[in-house]
């Protein structure tokens, strides 16, 4: 699996810590469940949704560019 950087505001990064912490969890790992979860929320969105499949496809392609897909 390839990983890639992702930068975040010092201030979202502390909350995420902060967070990850109470829960007993890795900062990292939590900023990584979140995402997949929130994305699929987005997909579920998309499916569901009135746009046409070349919207969709156009919308999956830039997560796929950003590194979300």
């Amino acid at each position: 699996m390839e990983y890639v950087e992702i930068r975040i505001p010092k201030s979202l990064y502390e909350r995420l810590r902060q967070d990850a912490e109470q829960l007993g969890q890795d900062p990292i790992t939590l900023a990584t469940n979140l995402l997949r979860e929130k994305l699929s929320e987005i997909e579920e969105e998309l499916l569901n949704s009135d746009i046409s499949e070349e919207e969709k496809e156009e919308i999956k392609e830039r997560l796929r560019k950003l590194g979300y897909l």
